[in-house]
């Protein structure tokens, strides 16, 4: 039901509704099939439409060949252009990227920006570079504060019911 009201909204060049649906085809979830051809021409539509986390998904196209050449520099066009909309889902990505490209500082800096930013999976690999001497005790303190406030910042008792909302249908 709520894919068809996304398809629906498709009708009216709904920006979410095409990226939300493009997630569908990606993942096979809500009764669509995995589909890649499909997930990115709506990714492309979303992209167009303004949705920063599109070029995410597209740049990971390009990185990983799925569909597309496989084309780092496209991947990391992707990926900054999301970044420089404001996903900080695309900061991570451009941290991954570079750190699979062996560029480990630059990725670091990404990471250091995204988990400053409230996005847990950057934190988790400063806290890895931690460990491996890769990122120093002050460093890693400084962005855990800022993570934390992130987080202080976007709390609601609203927002907490929502999560819980979506875990439970995702679980259905």
């Amino acid at each position: 039901e709520m894919v068809l009201r996304a398809e629906k909204r498709m009708e009216v060049n709904d920006p979410l509704a095409y990226s939300h649906v493009a997630v569908c085809y990606r993942s096979g979830r809500f009764g669509r099939q995995v589909d890649d051809l499909k997930a990115l021409e709506l990714f492309h539509r979303a992209a167009e439409l303004g949705v920063p986390d599109a070029f995410v998904y597209i740049g990971g196209y390009y990185a990983d060949g799925i569909i597309v050449k496989k084309d780092p520099a496209k991947a990391r066009a992707c990926f900054s252009i999301a970044a420089t909309k404001g996903s900080i889902w695309a900061k991570h990505s451009l941290g991954f990227f570079e750190y699979l490209q062996g560029n480990t500082v630059i990725a670091l800096r990404h990471w250091r920006l995204s988990a400053a930013a409230g996005y847990k999976d950057s934190l988790d690999r400063l806290r890895d570079g931690l460990g491996e001497g890769k990122v120093s005790r002050d460093e890693y303190a400084a962005t855990l504060q800022s993570f934390l406030r992130s987080h202080d910042e976007t709390k609601s008792e609203e927002r907490d019911r929502f999560e819980e909302l979506v875990r439970a249908r995702l679980h259905d």
